[in-house]
């Protein structure tokens, strides 16, 4: 059943309850619960916390995936995100034309890989910086953020999205990157475990609460070094601070 009418909160919603087996294998109960509590309130109370890890390039290569390197728009890529954005999934962001376009003008690079001869799996690639609601973290020439990692139903369960992160990498570090960043939240675990598992290592807890519509932002540092760095750069670690819109 399509929802033409509804705004976004309501959308997500149905997104949740019709790909719930899909939350739930992924968030468990506990992260399922903190999901639905941010869904349900997210202007009034609200608690969200997102991990910041970043991953060394260069390593394992996957020539056989053969991706896509996409740097400008091009028609396939909006009915890809169209067709992406009726699965109703809640993480994923629906992203049209105009969205689409101003990535590419930001300097953002679209992988897709094939399976199938279908793109089972994509993702954005960027100079940064970094940022989170309330939180911009600058990065250096030779860094990059990864964001928005998608794969397609059809192609789950293949290795296909640890292939295509290490082969991201790979091609990354030949070309003179030397990190990576990404986020997850906390309400996916899977997905953090599995960052972990491809060598991302922690750089910060992003913690955010929303009260009577305000949002207040802590960062939490990993280590002492990863204190000193972010200091560096310009962010405060350690204490609560409101959110910048």
């Amino acid at each position: 059943m399509d929802h033409p009418n509804t705004d976004g909160a309501v959308r997500r919603a149905v997104g949740l309850v019709q790909n719930l087996r899909l939350v739930l294998g992924r968030t468990g109960l506990g992260g399922f619960a903190a999901l639905v509590a941010d869904r349900a309130t997210p202007n009034v109370l609200a608690f969200r916390r997102t991990f910041v890890q970043r991953a060394d390039c260069g390593g394992e290569p996957h020539p056989e995936l053969a991706p896509r390197r996409l740097r400008s728009l091009e028609p396939e890529v909006t009915r890809l995100f169209a067709e992406v954005a009726r699965t109703r999934e809640p993480d994923i962001q629906p992203l049209d034309e105009s969205d689409l376009r101003e990535r590419f003008d930001r300097g953002e690079e679209l992988w897709l890989f094939h399976t199938g001869g279908h793109v089972g799996h994509l993702r954005w690639i960027g100079r940064g910086p970094l940022m989170l609601t309330g939180f911009t973290l600058p990065l250096r020439r030779d860094e990059r953020v990864g964001e928005d990692v998608i794969t397609v139903p059809l192609a789950r369960q293949r290795g296909l999205a640890r292939m295509a992160a290490l082969h991201v990498r790979h091609v990354l570090g030949r070309e003179g990157v030397l990190s990576l960043y990404g986020c997850v939240r906390a309400s996916n675990p899977r997905w953090h475990a599995g960052m972990q598992r491809m060598g991302y290592r922690p750089v910060a807890t992003a913690d955010l609460v929303t009260l009577a519509g305000r949002r207040f932002l802590r960062i939490v540092p990993a280590s002492s070094v990863e204190a000193a760095l972010l200091e560096e750069r310009g962010i405060h670690c350690g204490r609560w601070m409101r959110a910048r819109e």
